[in-house]
């Protein structure tokens, strides 16, 4: 294996982690958005 497919598999790579961390911090954001909106209801 050459540098160049080494560099592009590792690029890839963290391009699918960044989009699972993407898709994370969506989740704890709009959970955290559902427990300040239950907070304001009384």
């Amino acid at each position: 294996m050459n540098n160049q497919q080494e560099l592009e598999t590792y690029i890839k790579n963290v391009d699918q982690s960044l989009e699972k961390f993407r898709e994370n911090l969506k989740v704890i954001h709009k959970h955290e958005e559902d427990k300040y909106n239950e907070a304001e209801d009384p």
